[in-house]
C-alpha cells in the first residue's frame, strides 16, 4: 500500500513541476508584454500567475486577512519577474 502512496506523491510532484514551468514562461511573457511585475504564487496547491498590481488591489479590497500586505505575498511567491 505504501508504494501506491509514493507513486501518487511522485505523480503529483511531476504534475506540479510541469505546471510551474508553464507558469514561469507565462510570467516572463506577461512581463515582456505589459511591463508589470509578475508573481507565481501557490493557490489551492496549484501555481498561479498574477501581477503585483492585482495583488495590491486584492489586499486593498480586503480579500486577504487583516495585516497581510502585498510585500508579504511577494516574499512568499515561488517565482517573480524582475
Amino acid at each position: 500500500m505504501n508504494i501506491f502512496k509514493s507513486i501518487k506523491a511522485f505523480f503529483r510532484a511531476v504534475v506540479f513541476d510541469c505546471r510551474l514551468r508553464h507558469c514561469r514562461r507565462e510570467a516572463d511573457r506577461r512581463r515582456a508584454l505589459s511591463g508589470q511585475k509578475q508573481l507565481v504564487i501557490v493557490l489551492d496547491r496549484r501555481p498561479l500567475v498574477v501581477s503585483k498590481q492585482h495583488i495590491k488591489r486584492l489586499v486593498r479590497e480586503g480579500m486577504y486577512r487583516r495585516g497581510v500586505t502585498a510585500a508579504d505575498i511577494e516574499a512568499k511567491a515561488i517565482y517573480r519577474t524582475v
